[in-house]
């Protein structure tokens, strides 16, 4: 019954669900740099990166800090936890995997380029963005590099610009957004293309999401497409006419999208219904 949010003044706060009264804020006096990332809670701790290179994991109630992890420089990233172990990248080019328990450090893999994006673990793999332009699979256990995408060293055979998403999994397929405006389709073992990507027209800059057997991702300009996983092929769902960076979020056959304008929308995957919740 509580929510957490991190806020890019440095502050984490807790919310009761039903009163939406604020129970408790850390750091109790003065801030924090900039949260950028999201928040996720396990194990009884809340845990996020912070702009001060940082990872923090604090109680949940109330709110107190049980331990740090410092990086090489500021973190974008959302942490992923699985079992025991949460996985963060950092701006100092490496992805990180620390204990959730105590924040020790696990192993650490270094890219050639900042990382941004949030990890995606599937299957014991670990796959993850950097600003080299490059999507890496790293073992989850050892930290060891299972492939990197594209595999050719050449500048040419990258793509134009960043993978800043979160990846997505659904049956051995991974499917990765790039800010070059395609969804790249890859096998989650190999990583070779399955099929050529498919081409959105605008950057992606939002977490695609599963539903069904359907991946939804929107693109900057708004538009909302359906990956059909078996044709990998592509269908219009609308048009917010609004740029979307947030990630999206689905809640059974509903996908929940943030857009710029700070409007929030729920888009029926089976109809393609789409109506404006009220923010107050």
């Amino acid at each position: 019954d509580l929510v957490y949010i991190g806020g890019y003044n440095g502050k984490v706060y807790v919310f009761n669900s039903s009163s939406l009264k604020m129970n408790d804020d850390y750091p109790p006096e003065g801030n924090l740099e900039p949260i950028v990332g999201g928040l996720v809670v396990a194990l009884d701790q809340v845990y996020f990166g912070s702009s001060d290179g940082k990872v923090y994991a604090l109680s949940i109630d109330p709110l107190e800090k049980k331990w740090d992890f410092q990086t090489g420089d500021k973190i974008w990233s959302t942490p992923v936890i699985d079992g025991d172990t949460l996985y963060i990248g950092s701006f100092d080019k490496k992805l990180y995997a620390l204990s959730a328990a105590d924040g020790m450090e696990k192993w650490e893999f270094e890219t050639g380029g900042a990382i941004a994006s949030t990890p995606l673990v599937y299957n014991n793999t670990v796959y993850v963005g950097s600003f080299d332009r490059y999507l890496y699979a790293v073992d989850a256990i050892n930290g060891k590099q299972v492939w990197r995408f594209p595999a050719e060293d050449e500048a040419d055979n990258r793509p134009e610009n960043w993978f800043w998403t979160k990846p997505v999994a659904y049956n051995n397929t991974i499917y990765a957004g790039n800010l070059d405006g395609k969804l790249y389709i890859l096998n989650a073992e190999t990583g070779d293309e399955i099929v050529a990507a498919v081409d959105l027209e605008s950057p992606i800059s939002s977490w695609p999401v599963s539903v069904d057997d359907s991946i939804i991702v929107a693109s900057e300009e708004g538009v909302l497409y359906a990956i059909d996983t078996d044709s990998n092929q592509k269908s219009e769902l609308g048009n917010l006419e609004e740029e979307v960076f947030a990630a999206l979020s689905a809640s059974e056959e509903i996908v929940y999208i943030h857009t710029e304008k700070d409007a929030l929308y729920a888009v029926d995957t089976q109809t393609g219904a789409l109506r404006e919740l009220y923010i107050e």
